[in-house]
């Protein structure tokens, strides 16, 4: 059974079905909707930051995409790509899409 990282509305975080009402409502979110790895340049410090914070702070940081992560969306879902390990994507290849460079 494919299942899916999300987190409710209190920001608790556990796997569910991409079938579950809940997901499919929108009331379970991806864990990786609404941020970004990235490293800060002064330090060279991985973080994961919100999309906010970087794009607010883009002299300060910049995205950490490595070669172990692809950029993805949910198929079906309007969201922006978010990266996952490659690892992840390939148990998981009819629940994304890939970005194309």
């Amino acid at each position: 059974m494919n299942s899916i990282s999300v987190r409710d509305k209190d920001g608790n975080c556990f796997r569910c079905s991409p079938n579950d009402p809940k997901y499919i409502s929108g009331e379970y979110i991806p864990v990786t909707v609404g941020v970004v790895p990235a490293i800060i340049k002064e330090t060279s410090e991985k973080v994961i930051v919100t999309k906010e914070e970087y794009h607010n702070n883009k002299d300060k940081y910049k995205l950490n995409i490595s070669s172990f992560n692809i950029l993805v969306k949910h198929k079906g879902k309007d969201e922006e790509y978010f990266p996952i390990s490659k690892e992840e994507y390939s148990k998981n290849k009819d629940l994304y899409e890939t970005k194309v460079s």
